[in-house]
């Protein structure tokens, strides 16, 4: 068995045993949105958290450009903040503020 989970599967697993750990406590939930993902690959998270830890507050996080890694567009955002509140999450939209800290 790698340490790594090596298959959407095994992400999914992994990502509930946390999500049950965290659901009763002072936690919350930050998924990093990249310009190379659509809108798609990242609801199963949010379902996910709305499914496990539903008062687990989500704060999503678009990736500042940096390496070759691009930033998301605004219809992903849109997207992803409009399935969470239909998920009846509580959700913020926040920028990688270590980044204009120039923190790596």
């Amino acid at each position: 068995d790698s340490p790594v989970p090596d298959s959407d599967e095994a992400w999914a697993r992994v990502r509930r045993q946390c999500l049950h750990l965290v659901a009763s406590r002072n936690a919350c939930a930050k998924i990093v949105v990249a310009g190379e993902r659509e809108a798609l690959d990242y609801e199963p998270l949010l379902e996910d958290v709305a499914q496990w830890a539903p008062r687990l507050p989500v704060y999503l996080q678009p990736v500042t450009p940096r390496n070759g890694v691009t930033s998301p567009d605004l219809e992903t955002l849109h997207t992803l903040v409009e399935h969470a509140r239909d998920l009846e999450l509580e959700v913020r939209l926040v920028p990688q503020v270590h980044r204009f800290l120039k923190i790596p």
